[in-house]
């Protein structure tokens, strides 16, 4: 699915994001809590960097609170990463 913005953020996606003032590039598939593994980049979706992510879509700047600072990250892309898919 792609809204006018681009390709939406959601569970089973995998994000690659920038960090607005370190620049560094990153990227973590978002997945159910039962299906996080933080060292094989799977983040659970209650996690607040997760949470914030998923109100997102690729090309979008968001502004999310986490628990040390508020960070600004720029959206570069959405992939679908369902196992199986």
């Amino acid at each position: 699915m792609t809204n006018a913005n681009g390709k939406p953020v959601a569970v089973w996606s995998r994000v690659k994001f920038q960090d607005m003032e370190t620049r560094e590039i990153v990227s973590y598939t978002l997945v159910p809590p039962e299906a996080a593994d933080p060292s094989a980049g799977r983040i659970s979706i209650g996690c607040p960097l997760a949470a914030g992510l998923l109100a997102g879509w690729e090309g979008a700047t968001l502004r999310i609170q986490l628990p040390e600072a508020l960070k600004t990250y720029k959206i570069l892309s959405v992939e679908e990463a369902r196992p199986g898919a």
